[in-house]
């Protein structure tokens, strides 16, 4: 049998609530508990090469890559914030890949040690999560441009079949970082240990119409 789930989106119009967005994190969550290495026998499948490297459980590359689609959201540092504390107690074999909201901002794992930061497809690959919000018009376009290009980006091999999957998406140049959560250096301290960049704390709200 040839395993080929790649990726897994749960394609929301309200997760206005902390409650609402633990359970589609969790949700996804359990996709990524499955064993796709079928007790360490499953490998790739290389066309007329036949068999190809075995499946790694704990290589980000091999696992199923996760995404939340909303519509409707808290506000971005709200986002981030849940999310950071959703991870902090699970292995990183089990953090979404990336969070859409499709009418203004987008939250990911950033690399803040980089220079400049640079966005990860892999959330293993960094260090803090991180929101930014898409200025200008064409709100929804952008955002699930920018969910297509983040895909394609983990379904082709780059660097082996040709030039980085992004060249063929229009690039989005307006992002702009409005918050980010440091996650500790250990995944099981405490949660209290994550650090806020971004504004004075609010309540849970949705962003103003």
């Amino acid at each position: 049998m040839v395993e080929s789930v790649v990726a897994a989106i749960e394609n929301k119009a309200d997760v206005g609530s902390a409650e609402r967005l633990a359970e589609e994190l969790e949700n996804l969550a359990s996709v990524k508990r499955l064993d796709r290495t079928g007790g360490g026998h499953n490998y790739f499948v290389m066309d007329f090469h036949g068999a190809g490297d075995p499946i790694e459980a704990d290589n980000p590359e091999h696992q199923v890559w996760t995404a939340v689609v909303a519509q409707s959201s808290l506000q971005p540092k709200r986002v981030v914030e849940h999310q950071s504390q959703f991870c902090a107690d699970r292995p990183a074999s089990e953090w979404p890949s990336s969070y859409v909201d499709v009418n203004g901002f987008v939250a990911f794992g950033l690399d803040v040690l980089a220079d400049p930061p640079e966005r990860m497809t892999f959330p293993q690959h960094a260090n803090a999560w991180a929101a930014a919000t898409i200025d200008g018009e064409g709100l929804v376009e952008a955002a699930l441009l920018d969910l297509a290009s983040q895909l394609a980006l983990r379904l082709r091999k780059g660097a082996i079949v040709d030039f980085d999957a992004r060249s063929y998406f229009r690039q989005l140049k307006s992002h702009r970082v409005v918050c980010q959560f440091r996650w500790p250096a250990e995944p099981d301290e405490e949660v209290s240990a994550h650090r806020s960049d971004g504004p004075e704390e609010q309540p849970d709200e949705r962003p103003p119409d």
